[in-house]
Formats: C-alpha cells, structure tokens, sequence
C-alpha cells in the first residue's frame, strides 16, 4: 500500500470537511424535529418517538451536554456525535467493500460483498439503499466502533442531507480507499474545522477542546522513524552480533544486516561510541522483554492510530510463528492489545481497529508476499 497522493489527499480533505458541515447540519435537523432540547415532548410524537426523544436526552447529558435550568437541553455534544457516527459508519464501510471486506452476515457461509451488491440486496433487508444495508453490515462487523443498541443509529437523517453525505462518498476514487495513509488523514480532516475555531477563539484548552487541537495525524515517515529507533532499535540488537558491531564500517551495513524482508529500517540510527563499537543511537532497551509476545505498547495520543498500527504491522518478530500469534491476536481483540491508546471520544482507536481489519488482508506481508493462509485465518476470526 502507497501513501494518498497530494491531489487526492487535497479532494479527500474537502470532501471531509463537507461532510462534517452537511452531517452536523442533518443531525441538528433530526434531534430538532424530535425536539430532544425542547422541555417537553412535542404532542404530535408518537410513542416510539417519544422513546427515542428520551434516550437521546439521556445519551447528551452523557456526552456532556446540559440541561439548562433543568428545562431546555443544549445539543452541541449529541450533534457532533450523531454527525461522527453516521458518517463514519458509512465511510468505514466503504473501506471495508474497497478492500473485499464487508461481509454478508450469513451465519453458515458469511461472504464478501461489494456495494453493488448491497445495492441489491437493500430491498430484500429492508434498507433504504446499498449505503444503508452496507452500513449495517459495517457496524455488525465493528461493534467496538458502532454499537448497535446506541440511539444513534435509531435516527433517521433528513433524506436531502443523507443523500448529499452519500454522494461525496462515492464520488471519491477507489485509489483513496486503499492508501496506507488515508485513515489517518481522514480523523485530521474531520478535526480541522474545530480545530481552527478554538484557536481563534484563544480560550484555555481544556477537555472539550483538546482533541481537535493536538491529534494530528501523524505521516508515515514519522512513524518509521519513531518505531525503528524504538522497536528497531531493540530488534537490531537482538540479531546483530558483537562482532557486526565491532567490524561494520557504516550506519547502511547495520541496518541491512538488521532488516528483515518488508521492514528495511532506514530510520534506524547508529552512534560508534570512542571504543569503535557500534550501538543504536536511541539505546538497546535492555529492560524490555526478550520476546514481542510479552512486549505492550502505549501510544499515549493515538491521534489516528498510526503508532499502534504500525507497531502492529511493521515488525513480524523474531520468527513467523510470534507474528502470526499477535496479529490474530489484534484481529480478535480490536486495538486493545498488544498495542493501546487511550485516543479522545475514542476516535483515534477507531481509526487503529478499522486499520486492524483492512491493513493485514490488504497490504503486502511483511516477509514480501502474500499471506493467503492468514488472511484466510483473519476472515474467520471476523465471521465468527
């Protein structure tokens, strides 16, 4: 996988921030015409409605929303949320479609569906359209992202609204869907906005404002640097020899002897102390453990989840079979282990558990070829 190229990164910022603006605009339509700020239900609601107004209510003052003078409910947290969710939920889905991911749920023989398909399977599932169904399909498979029983999903867009987020949706090109970089952007570009305001606005930053002022996607370049001085750094000096060190007459020649096939670590930096020998400039981590099965990591920003994919992804271990355990691993338990991060409203981690699906299937093995076998073994993690 190649990173987003400048013009279609350049389209896929607009079209985020678009969408942003048309997703907030829709959900402050819905919550309004079901009235949830409002003291008092409208007359006209029926009982479902009512139900409904009352968990949104509930589900706001849980985002941290207020209930003014214990009467009129302000909506500012709950409009943000029902924008991020609809939204996403429809953009991960086409994610997982791009990459031959999005599963049909049959119990016996779940298989994989493009949009098309689902397109033509709305009516008999009983969605509106392919992006609805294809989205339902999307949330089933991401629970930790999307939860199912959330009042969210019970809210039904304005159409005029939901079909102007579904064309900025298709209109952007297959190549932006299979980037390895695009993730990334994608949770920036949705920040931008916010994060513009609340600088202008010079207010202190606190809870509220922080995740739009300091997640920042973080661009591939920096992640292998980071991770190779890290992670590298503790590989290169499990597998160099002393006398590697001793006789290498250049950075170049460690880090050749040191990479493996698909982790080249050109990041990684040697200093040769006055002795001669040659050692990681970022140290030897010698209290970690001695295999990666034991190794933990925390991205304490996880801002688009770029660091724990990355640790995940770049560096197999010290043989195929360690590799092969941590990454069914993170395929069952979603971004929470062996790689964590705390993110903010949980945005960072959603990034890092859709890049656990699409990632392992999607790009190269890290060894050069293609892992048919795991792969076969990560659909059935993700069927089952």
């Amino acid at each position: 996988m190649q990173p987003l190229d400048k013009t279609l990164r350049a389209k896929l910022e607009r079209t985020i921030k678009t969408a942003r603006d048309i997703a907030e605009d829709a959900a402050r339509a819905a919550l309004e015409q079901l009235g949830v700020g409002e003291p008092n239900a409208f007359a006209h609601l029926s009982e479902p409605e009512r139900q409904l107004r009352r968990e949104l209510r509930i589900h706001g003052r849980q985002l941290g929303d207020s209930l003014n003078g214990g009467k009129t409910q302000s909506m500012d947290r709950l409009v943000e949320e029902v924008a991020y969710e609809h939204w996403h939920r429809m953009l991960f889905a086409r994610f997982l479609a791009e990459n031959n991911l999005l599963m049909y749920p049959d119990p016996d023989a779940p298989v994989a569906v493009t949009l098309e398909e689902c397109e033509d399977l709305a009516p008999d599932e009983g969605a509106a359209n392919g992006w609805e169904l294809a989205s339902r399909y999307a949330a089933r498979m991401l629970p930790q992202i999307f939860r199912f029983d959330s009042p969210v999903f019970q809210l039904t867009l304005p159409p005029e609204h939901q079909h102007r987020l579904e064309r900025l949706l298709a209109d952007l090109s297959l190549e932006v869907f299979t980037a390895s970089d695009s993730l990334g952007w994608v949770y920036q570009f949705w920040q931008a906005k916010k994060k513009k305001e609340f600088n202008a606005s010079e207010v202190k930053i606190g809870a509220r404002e922080l995740p739009s002022v300091t997640q920042l996607f973080t661009e591939p370049y920096m992640v292998s640097f980071l991770l190779d001085n890290s992670l590298g750094a503790w590989w290169a000096a499990h597998r160099l020899s002393e006398h590697d060190c001793q006789t290498a007459t250049s950075e170049e020649e460690l880090r050749r002897k040191a990479a493996i096939p698909g982790v080249p670590l050109d990041y990684l930096r040697f200093v040769q102390p006055d002795e001669g020998s040659w050692a990681p400039a970022a140290g030897t981590f010698e209290s970690w453990p001695d295999h990666l099965s034991e190794l933990k990591t925390l991205d304490p920003c996880c801002g688009s989840g770029g660091h724990g994919h990355g640790a995940d992804d770049d560096y197999p271990g010290v043989d195929g079979k360690l590799w092969r355990l941590q990454k069914v691993q993170s395929c069952r338990e979603m971004g929470e282990c062996p790689a964590l991060g705390p993110g903010v409203k949980g945005q960072g981690n959603d990034a890092h558990r859709l890049l656990g699906i699409v990632g392992p299937v999607a790009q190269p093995h890290p060894r050069g070829t293609g892992d048919l076998g795991f792969a076969k073994e990560f659909l059935d993690e993700i069927r089952s």
